[in-house]
């Protein structure tokens, strides 16, 4: 008798407990921290625009976000194999992107910036054919400085962090980088400029695998929202000052 009441109890428990599924764990976001004041490293956390508008847009949408960083050529491969639900990682939306990635609507609007030292006396593109330009891989500024500059060459580098080294140490006469990242770099050293404007106009968007259409629809209701209701200029405001 006593066991037939405690197995009645326990399935009432049981009948009554939430369900435990996908949805209660949290997404996996990849980024490249390598990008200040978008995604960087500060100590061991991952900290920047980007991270703060994920974390915004997962507690809009109920959820939580784990931030993991993924280099930015291997970003692609864990989206598609479903180690990652999304990448958010200055990824300029493309066409040619999205035919093998999902975007989210733009998040940012950015360009291509050369930048140089002071020191230098380049002071526009047409200068540089002498020069030895500076890029990260597999990147909008690779392929801008590749299809539009006139060089002696071009650099590629696994991360800006190291090509901005190498134009200090003298190895490069320029580097080529998205404009909120050369801006960033700017304020960190004042011994740096933005020369010739901008080499494109480009709008960041969240990525995901062509899978994962539900997730970004989610992500755009609540990106949209937070325009809507002023969030969004908040947290720009915080990162960028205007």
């Amino acid at each position: 008798m006593r066991r037939s009441w405690l197995v009645a109890i326990l399935g009432i428990f049981l009948a009554s407990a939430p369900a435990v599924d996908a949805a209660s764990k949290p997404l996996v976001i990849g980024t490249e921290p390598n990008f200040p004041p978008l995604s960087y490293l500060e100590g061991k956390r991952i900290v920047g625009f980007e991270i703060d508008l994920i974390h915004e847009l997962a507690k809009g949408m109920g959820t939580t976000v784990r931030v993991e960083s993924v280099t930015f050529v291997d970003q692609p491969k864990l989206l598609a194999s479903g180690k990652l639900d999304a990448a958010i990682s200055s990824w300029t939306i493309t066409p040619e992107r999205q035919k093998t990635l999902a975007f989210s609507d733009p998040y940012f609007d950015a360009g291509q910036a050369i930048v140089v030292t002071k020191a230098s006396k380049l002071r526009t593109r047409n200068e540089l054919k002498d020069q030895l330009v500076g890029v990260q891989e597999a990147t909008t500024g690779d392929a801008a400085a590749t299809r539009q500059l006139k060089t002696l060459g071009i650099k590629r580098y696994a991360d800006i962090a190291q090509a901005f080294e190498a134009m200090d140490a003298g190895q490069l006469g320029a580097v080529v980088v998205d404009l909120p990242v050369a801006l960033n770099e700017l304020k960190q050293r004042n011994h740096l400029k933005i020369i010739g404007g901008t080499l494109t106009a480009e709008r960041y968007g969240i990525a995901a695998s062509p899978r994962r259409k539900e997730l970004i629809q989610r992500f755009n209701a609540q990106l949209a929202q937070m325009k809507s209701d002023g969030r969004y200029a908040k947290l720009y405001a915080k990162w960028f000052g205007r």
